[in-house]
């Protein structure tokens, strides 16, 4: 895979969806080599580490993605560095030693915003890579993903990629991180759904139940200040015994899918996730659902 192509879709997807007062630059070196890897997860690698960066600059700020050749003499055999750096408020230093454990965040329920940095962790581990932060309380941190450069240049395959499944079905979509509200929106609408989205699950509930058939699926946020989306979707049920929910969580490893069966939830999503499972995911839910 490039690198660089990766990088260019991530920035479409966020560029005018972050707040306005934060400015995002691309700093990407010509002719990198390629790597081996899995498009997909350092896709959602890249995006939550901007999310992550964006929710660190409430004030404004700026942020960079880079791509470049390792020049780091500290690390072995031939690398490229991807980095995500914000100038943000940073990380105290007792909390940097400990961002990348597993269970570990200083967010509050409801500020997690993607994947947790353990996980990330693991994926760039999982390509023979490594990641690493810089960070000064004040000035903001940067995030070094190292990966193997790919031993022998090969032909990019041109493979059939499995095509989208567009929808014109009608969503009601609840986020409490303003950003992931803003990419998944515009993503469900590059889909063709039609969306209407709500940073406060208690006013989503109020619209829903004035105009239950107003939507045909609900994809509600796990983690929210008033009540999880367990709670959410009760209250839902209690409005439309049939409307559609889809879990969308951060907190994968306190959810499972036994858990939303249970829950009589349609489906579990992985946040932040890329356009083809999020197309997968709405067209496996909706297929026997007679869209008005």
């Amino acid at each position: 895979m490039q690198l660089d192509v990766l990088v260019d879709e991530v920035l479409k997807l966020i560029q005018n969806t972050i707040p306005s007062n934060i400015s995002v630059k691309k700093e990407v070196e010509l002719d990198l080599p390629q790597i081996w890897g899995m498009p997909n997860e350092i896709h959602q690698v890249l995006l939550n580490l901007c999310i992550n960066a964006s929710g660190a600059m409430k004030d404004g700020g700026t942020l960079t993605i880079s791509l470049k050749k390792n020049n780091d003499s500290s690390q072995k055999g031939d690398l490229i560095v991807l980095s995500v750096c914000d100038t943000g408020k940073g990380i105290e230093s007792d909390i940097l030693e400990r961002i990348f454990d597993p269970f570990f965040t200083t967010k509050e329920i409801g500020e997690g915003s993607g994947l947790g940095l353990s996980v990330v962790q693991g994926i760039v581990q999982q390509h023979g890579g490594n990641i690493e932060v810089d960070s000064q309380v004040g000035k903001g941190s940067a995030f070094h993903i190292y990966l193997p450069v790919s031993q022998k240049e090969t032909k990019l395959l041109t493979k059939k990629t499995k095509s989208l499944s567009k929808g014109n079905g009608r969503v009601l979509l609840v986020d409490d991180s303003d950003v992931v509200l803003l990419v998944t929106k515009r993503m469900l609408e590059n889909l063709g759904y039609k969306v209407t989205a709500f940073l406060d699950c208690i006013e989503a509930l109020e619209e829903f139940s004035k105009y239950p058939k107003k939507f045909d699926l609900v994809i509600t946020d796990y983690g929210m200040p008033q009540m999880n989306g367990k709670q959410m979707t009760e209250k839902l049920k209690e409005i439309s015994i049939d409307i559609p929910v889809i879990l969308y969580t951060g907190y994968g490893n306190l959810v499972a899918k036994a858990d939303v069966s249970l829950w009589k939830i349609n489906d579990l999503l992985i946040k932040p996730c890329n356009l083809q499972t999020l197309s997968d995911t709405l067209a496996g839910v909706l297929k026997d659902i007679k869209i008005k």
